[in-house]
């Protein structure tokens, strides 16, 4: 640890190397916000090659430090109400300008008079993590965008299934389309085909548009137009995503398939591998499950993530398999409080459930959840579900760790072998001890010791203590001393 002359060293008295090496960054502040102390741990972090370089740079915490200074005013006003903080997110400034997450656990100092004077804690950099949790966060809504892309092929293959004649068919479809695209509520569709237009509702033509050839046997026979009636954002063509051309083409292609298959026979089965590819190439796994709590379809992702064996039929249930699902805090999680379940009851979508697959000798496999319901039209109970989900075993794996650095920091500090005892640079009282401390001296709790008087006659009393204490302002101090234990000795 490096310190500056202002604040004795809340460290100094534990043991140095392990305080150097620790793996998060420990620090004491003033109020006013200038470091007192920092060790190497916190220096790196930040961009500098020693504690001390830390000490000479930074004289402003808060500009030069925190990325939002305001994130130092809120520290401060918790720290004052509350005393400590737990897990304190914000951004912290690397010395070449880039911005690091980091989670802060800080304790207040308070002279006599109840002002906080310093701060003390410890910083770990969780910017590994925060990336890991963006990443997570742009798959996830990529796949949303997806999953509505299968919905309307879904959709579209199931209205082939109820025998419409082709006409109602093409009415049904234009309907559909808009609700696999990124904005359904703006979107809007028409299909011409054999002289006949088929328009969805509401439908107006504007600028904002994009229209595929829908061709039988290879010759152009009709058309699919998609508006959006409002102006969107600028994407990859236009306001349209690159996804969302490629879905006008399936649909495209799935008409003419259909037509050409009589009444969309073989239009139905493009589809379907249309639909198994799509879902296949997801990184996350994807399951369908229908109302009764069959599995009917899964990709590739959820058959490694499961350990389902390929060559089973489709025949599996979410609460049939030899495996057994847990909560974060290590209850079970019955199968029948799954998000799948919950979804197919409710009507409602799940969001962001984490769950553990468990399985005998294995590591446990963690997972977060999403659900989406599918229904059918004038119905309000769903058909079936989409199951999406993402493996977030490697996250976990870092939290725990993050978790218990932070517990190994402070038991080493209650359960040292050697006395550590805080005081009060400005009163000498004694702020903080570890049980080895007020042990020592007889006291059975730290309260004890504070409200205790053991010092001795000069050259031993408190002023002579005092004195020392002022000392170590210039660094580290070393000296004997003679107190009396609680029982006169």
């Amino acid at each position: 640890m490096e310190e500056n002359n202002t604040q004795p060293n809340f460290f100094a008295l534990a043991d140095s190397n392990m305080l150097i090496n620790a793996p998060v960054g420990i620090f004491i502040s003033t109020a006013e916000g200038r470091f007192d102390s920092v060790n190497l741990a916190l220096a790196r972090m930040l961009g500098y090659e020693t504690p001390r370089e830390l000490l000479d740079s930074v004289t402003d915490i808060a500009s030069q430090v925190y990325a939002d200074p305001k994130d130092r005013e809120e520290l401060f006003r918790l720290l004052k109400l509350h005393g400590r903080v737990t897990d304190y997110e914000c951004r912290f400034l690397n010395r070449d300008g880039h911005v690091l997450w980091t989670t802060l656990n800080a304790y207040a100092v308070l002279d006599s008079y109840g002002e906080l004077t310093h701060i003390y804690g410890y910083v770990t950099d969780i910017s590994a993590r925060e990336y890991a949790e963006k990443m997570l966060q742009n798959k996830t809504e990529a796949l949303s965008e997806r999953i509505k892309e299968l919905q309307c092929i879904y959709q579209i293959s199931e209205a082939y299934q109820k025998g419409l004649s082709l006409q109602d068919f093409i009415s049904k479809t234009v309907s559909i389309i808009p609700v696999g695209l990124q904005y359904p509520e703006s979107a809007c569709a028409v299909i011409v085909f054999e002289g006949k237009t088929h328009k969805s509702e509401p439908f107006f033509e504007t600028p904002w548009k994009m229209t595929r050839e829908i061709k039988v046997h290879g010759d152009a026979s009709g058309s699919i137009t998609v508006y959006y009636m409002e102006e969107k954002p600028e994407e990859d063509h236009g306001p349209f995503l690159n996804e969302e051309w490629s879905l006008l083409n399936t649909v495209a292609d799935l008409l003419g398939k259909a037509i050409e298959r009589n009444h969309l026979e073989k239009g139905l089965r493009k589809s379907e591998l249309l639909f198994r590819t799509l879902v296949d190439t997801v990184g996350e796994g994807i399951m369908l499950q229908d109302a009764s709590g069959k599995i009917l379809h899964y990709n590739k992702a959820a058959q490694e993530i499961f350990g389902i064996d390929p060559d089973q039929s489709v025949v599996h249930t979410s609460t049939s398999r030899d495996w057994w699902t847990i909560h974060e805090d290590g209850r079970i999680f019955p199968g029948e409080d799954h998000p799948s379940i919950y979804t197919l009851h409710t009507g409602e979508p799940c969001i962001g459930v984490v769950m553990g697959i468990k399985r005998n000798q294995r590591e446990n496999t963690w997972i977060k959840v999403n659900t989406r319901p599918l229904f059918k039209p004038g119905q309000s109970r769903p058909y079936a579900v989409v199951i999406s989900f993402s493996d977030i075993t490697a996250q976990k794996k870092i939290e725990e760790s993050l978790q218990k650095s932070e517990e190994q920091f402070r038991t080493l500090f209650m359960k040292s072998p050697v006395s550590i005892i805080v005081h009060d640079q400005d009163s000498g009282e004694i702020i903080d001890a570890n049980p080895m401390a007020y042990t020592h001296y007889g006291f059975s709790s730290l309260e004890e010791m504070k409200s205790s008087d053991f010092w001795l006659d000069p050259p031993y009393s408190f002023q002579d203590a005092f004195n020392w204490i002022q000392k170590a302002k210039q660094g580290l101090q070393e000296f004997e001393w003679l107190n009396q234990r609680k029982n006169g000795e």
